[in-house]
């Protein structure tokens, strides 16, 4: 999922007239993971991480892992404002996920919010990565909603497909920082 939502935040990063135009920065999962485990990095602890995302307008992308399923987040900054979105077959998300998110938005320094979830109709829990990945891209504008299960799994394949050959071309594979504090192997 990382990597994917990285191939997607590197899309959107686009240097013009040696301005940053537009700025995607990924939440990493493993991040995300700990919000509500006991004695992990709270979302408000973790939100010190991207402390620069309210001033300098960055809008951050990420994965819940809510009941051994993916449900993907986007913070879209305004201002001073804040606009969250998700998206997953489910018509809500947990409760605990919802105050996660909030703690997290105004820990980054945001002072109002709206929150937005999208209720998506094709119900699919086995590839569910699949179309976390694709939500984001589609509320990014780099691609277009997935409406059909087999399409789900045409897509599933194919980012499989993209993963499996970025590892095999690459030397060196970066490990997650909760591996080693994210040292190359």
């Amino acid at each position: 999922i990382r990597f994917h939502l990285q191939a997607l935040a590197d899309q959107c990063n686009v240097v013009s007239n040696d301005q940053l135009v537009r700025h995607v920065r990924v939440v990493d999962p493993l991040i995300t993971l700990s919000w509500t485990s006991q004695g992990s990095m709270s979302a408000t602890e973790s939100a010190r991480l991207f402390r620069f995302a309210c001033a300098e307008q960055v809008i951050l992308v990420g994965t819940l892992k809510v009941r051994e399923h993916w449900v993907p987040f986007l913070l879209f900054p305004a201002g001073t404002r804040v606009r969250i979105v998700t998206g997953d077959y489910q018509a809500e998300i947990p409760a605990q996920w919802i105050n996660c998110l909030i703690d997290f938005a105004f820990a980054l320094g945001f002072q109002s919010l709206r929150f937005d979830h999208t209720h998506r109709d094709v119900r699919c829990r086995s590839a569910c990565g699949a179309v976390a990945i694709n939500f984001v891209g589609c509320q990014l504008g780099l691609s277009t909603e997935v409406t059909k299960y087999a399409a789900v799994w045409a897509l599933h394949t194919e980012f499989r497909r993209v993963f499996n050959d970025a590892l095999n071309e690459s030397e060196f594979v970066s490990r997650p920082w909760i591996w080693a504090s994210g040292q190359e192997s």
